[in-house]
């Protein structure tokens, strides 16, 4: 069978120890308390689509344990944010592999420097990078 996962108010309500034992491991934290801070002000799920892209990440990363990563994907794959572009490992190692011109070596590539790549080489698809980030992911995992 397949289970939905909770609402805010249901894992605010079982407290912190109510998501123990899902395997959640060091995110039993990191959600039981993004739950609560999300509750308590009270931005509806319509008003976080409403906000611009940039707002939209700024505001979720303001939450306990959610990163540029993340924030990301929930942008992307729960927002509606079609030009969310998350950078992971693998994303990390296409890029560089694909599209890097080896002036700057792998181990010191920062994020500004993969978010470059990614202007340059996907500018072109404003509105619409993280449908391309996701064919580029999907097709490495093909490819392997």
């Amino acid at each position: 069978g397949y289970f939905a996962f909770p609402k805010p108010e249901k894992i605010a309500a079982a407290g912190p120890d109510g998501v123990k034992g899902l395997s959640l491991g060091y995110r039993e934290r990191y959600i039981y308390e993004t739950a609560v801070a999300y509750l308590e002000r009270g931005v509806s799920d319509e008003e976080f689509r409403n906000m611009d892209f940039e707002d939209a990440r700024k505001y979720l990363c303001s939450f306990c344990g959610i990163g540029e990563k993340v924030a990301n994907c929930i942008c992307l794959f729960a927002g509606g944010f079609i030009d969310a572009f998350p950078i992971d490992v693998h994303i990390k190692d296409i890029l560089y592999r694909e599209y890097g011109d080896g002036s700057v070596p792998k181990d010191k590539m920062k994020p500004k420097d993969y978010c470059g790549l990614i202007e340059k080489n996907f500018g072109r698809y404003a509105g619409f990078k993280g449908i391309v980030q996701q064919w580029i992911f999907a097709y490495e995992l093909v490819r392997k």
